[in-house]
């Protein structure tokens, strides 16, 4: 029973009252056994009243039902903290595997340009490779900040130099970005 809120008052004033059942002279040894297994029904909510019945019950028979009892609920208690923590576990495996993945996707899209493209400081892009990284750096270069040449090359750290530069070149010369001051980059139009 998992209990929340308002219920849980409403709990522990049931666990009180079959306590006070259970320790109760005047009431018989079944009424008092009864009180003790309800109490046992209310889950970890009722351990200390099952304490207190341990310790204090009027006979041994209604000590030895309280005992048990807490092993019942103690139980209980370990494996919903047990399953707690493995499903907390399987939510934070999957968010690691989703980490993963998204990393995974970064350095798979570096290492398809890098595979479609080697090039020597005289080559041109070819416009599928030109359109990826424009794609990449794009946040980077917003119109009122821009960013350095430095932080576009660390954006693909596995390609050469002279690519991120063709790359800067072609750009320019297509009108998207421009150079604000030098070594600083800003987007021009939306393309």
């Amino acid at each position: 029973m998992v209990v929340t809120g308002d219920n849980q008052s409403s709990v522990k004033r049931r666990a009180s009252k079959l306590k006070e059942i259970a320790l109760s002279k005047s009431n018989t040894g079944s009424e008092r056994l009864r009180a003790i297994d309800l109490l046992g029904q209310l889950n970890s909510n009722a351990y200390d009243e099952l304490a207190d019945i341990a310790s204090g019950g009027l006979n041994r028979i209604e000590r030895i039902n309280a005992l048990e009892m807490l092993g019942k609920v103690a139980k209980r208690a370990y494996s919903e903290q047990s399953n707690m923590n493995l499903k907390q576990t399987e939510t934070y495996r999957k968010t690691e595997k989703a980490s993963k993945a998204v990393k995974t996707k970064h350095v798979k899209a570096a290492k398809d340009v890098k595979a479609k493209y080697k090039v020597t400081s005289n080559d041109g892009l070819p416009e599928d490779v030109f359109n990826e990284m424009l794609y990449h750096v794009r946040p980077l270069l917003t119109p009122s900040a821009g960013c350095s040449e430095s932080e576009i090359k660390k954006q693909f750290r596995q390609l050469k130099g002279t690519v991120v530069e063709a790359f800067l070149t072609e750009a320019i010369k297509k009108g998207l970005i421009k150079e604000a001051t030098p070594g600083t980059f800003k987007l021009i139009a939306e393309g």
